[in-house]
């Protein structure tokens, strides 16, 4: 492959996986500037805050 494919492929990739990329940016932001951001209680605590709007997406998409 020439190296013009490989930048067109890495292009159209990261166009359509663009929310995931940034998710990941913001991830590894927050875990780098603070440091109780990965810590259990933290994660735990994340994960009530979104569990409901879950069910309600999950159930949504459903019906």
């Amino acid at each position: 492959m020439k190296m013009i494919d490989i930048r067109h492929e890495w292009s159209i990739t990261l166009s359509k996986d663009s929310s995931y990329v940034v998710l990941l940016a913001m991830f590894m932001a927050c875990s780098l500037i603070s440091p109780v951001f990965l810590s259990g209680e933290n994660l735990t605590n994340i994960s009530r805050q979104i569990s409901i709007t879950t069910i309600i997406a999950f159930g949504e998409t459903i019906l």
